[in-house]
């Protein structure tokens, strides 16, 4: 049997495998978005420990591949070379994950952006208090440019802050906190 891999990456990535009953570990560099077929006659046992040694790293069937939830780098294909339109569909849908990704990451930084300085804020007994916080991050790409930033208010619903995401075509700087005089009572 045979076992092909494919590289669903922008980078060069280094295959590595061992096979059962034998010492040492097998290398082979796969360029980014495309295949490998592994120079030895596999066993099942061979190719099934091979899959089980890279799953936990997203190591899936092409077939299968643009349904997995996650970021899969590398697919595979037994006996059959795998499908150009497999690769080509699993980088956009890494691409598609990893802007998700971001996204969920840039929503968090924001809140807790906001929580450190509302809680700084209480710590040093400022009267002002922090009504949002704005942050914006410009994609390094070669792709049209634009910003995508973060808003977090401390207008709650239901003890949640409010956050808005938004997305324009001209990165902007990143701005400063915006406060408001607290009554006192």
């Amino acid at each position: 049997m045979r076992l092909y891999v494919a590289n669903a990456t922008p980078q060069n990535h280094v295959f590595m495998y061992r096979l059962p009953e034998k010492t040492g570990e097998y290398q082979l560099n796969i360029p980014p978005g495309s295949q490998v077929r592994l120079p030895q006659e596999l066993s099942k046992p061979d190719i099934d420990s091979i899959i089980e040694q890279r799953a936990r790293y997203g190591f899936v069937e092409a077939r299968t591949a643009r349904s997995f939830r996650q970021f899969s780098a590398l697919c595979y294909s037994v006996d059959k070379p795998v499908v150009h339109e497999a690769i080509h569909g699993l980088i956009l849908h890494n691409q598609d994950v990893l802007v998700e990704r971001g996204k969920e990451i840039r929503r968090a930084a924001g809140v807790a952006i906001h929580q450190n300085i509302e809680e700084q804020m209480f710590r040093t007994q400022m009267p002002d208090r922090l009504v949002a916080v704005e942050a914006t991050a410009q994609e390094d790409s070669r792709e049209p440019e634009f910003a995508e930033g973060v808003r977090v208010s401390s207008e709650v619903t239901e003890g949640e802050p409010i956050i808005e995401t938004k997305r324009s075509e001209r990165p902007r700087e990143i701005s400063r906190p915006t406060r408001s005089k607290r009554g006192v009572r």
